[in-house]
């Protein structure tokens, strides 16, 4: 780690200190900069790896953000407006003749039917969610996807508050979270609401991608001007300096510098300034006639 790298480089250094010899000084400042090139140079290769992986990522993902430039401008164009008291709809392919009203009770009717389907789903199979085909509905030109969903509590019961159906824009798929390609409803006018609302959004979310792919784009070309070019700033000093250890270690393997190494390799120790061999050769006297203790043979 790196609190023990530099502890153990700041006995390095207070040895080498101590030791006067300066080519032991200038080992120890050497390693210490070789240190700090590696670091850099590590930050370098994985700063070419990920500029290398941005690069493939922008090249997979540019297309698809230009297809969603095309729907969403499809979608702009064909329904500017979208009038909530008039539309026509099929449900499965059966028109739906009448007014708002007649219409959204149609839906209400097929959404109930949906969400009771997958309540029961759930009940039968003991799954912890269902999502059931609900069929596809035509509004104003516009093909819609239906689901039915529930799930159960957390204690396995059937959570039938939890039931609803959930619609997305069946010709279209959005690579882009932050497009909205549909919703949850529970009702044949909250249905027609959110469709309005979604179908109103698609003008700024066709600005917003328009604005992604400039970016990606300007960020592309910059990537290919750069990746496979790279050069580490600091190469000349590290092979000069990886030369000049080596020839320090030579030189100090030669004047037998390195053979004692806790001068300057190791943490001072109480054995290099103490002679623990020694035997001790005084004794204690026991006066005669006097028994030891259990307490004194243990002390």
């Amino acid at each position: 780690s790196k609190e023990i790298n530099d502890t153990a480089l700041d006995y390095a250094t207070f040895s080498a200190l101590i030791s006067g010899n300066e080519q032991i000084k200038r080992k120890v400042a050497v390693e210490t900069r070789l240190r700090e090139l590696q670091a850099l140079e590590y930050q370098f290769r994985r700063t070419i790896r990920r500029n290398a992986g941005l690069k493939e990522t922008l090249l997979v993902s540019i297309p698809i953000v230009e297809q969603n430039i095309l729907d969403l401008k499809e979608l702009v164009e064909k329904h500017k407006s979208f009038d909530v008291e008039n539309f026509k709809l099929e449900i499965n392919g059966k028109i739906i003749d009448g007014d708002r009203a007649a219409k959204t009770s149609a839906l209400h009717a097929h959404f109930t039917q949906k969400m009771c389907t997958a309540i029961r789903h759930v009940k039968m199979t003991k799954e912890p969610a269902a999502l059931v085909d609900a069929g596809v509905i035509k509004i104003n030109d516009i093909m819609v996807a239906l689901s039915g969903f529930c799930k159960t509590m957390f204690w396995g019961g059937v959570d039938e508050k939890s039931a609803c159906i959930n619609y997305r824009l069946a010709n279209y798929t959005f690579n882009n979270k932050n497009i909205k390609a549909g919703a949850e409803i529970t009702s044949g006018s909250g249905f027609i609401t959110s469709l309005k609302h979604l179908l109103e959004c698609k003008a700024e979310e066709l600005s917003n991608e328009l604005r992604n792919l400039e970016f990606a784009k300007e960020r592309l070309a910059q990537l290919e001007a750069t990746v496979g070019h790279e050069v580490f700033k600091h190469a000349d000093e590290r092979n000069s300096l990886q030369k000049e250890y080596e020839q320090l270690l030579f030189d100090l393997n030669k004047a037998n510098l390195l053979q004692d190494k806790k001068t300057f390799e190791t943490m001072p120790c109480i054995s290099d300034y103490i002679d623990l061999s020694a035997e001790i050769t005084d004794k204690i006297e026991v006066e005669e006639g006097h028994e030891t203790t259990e307490e004194e043979q243990v002390a």
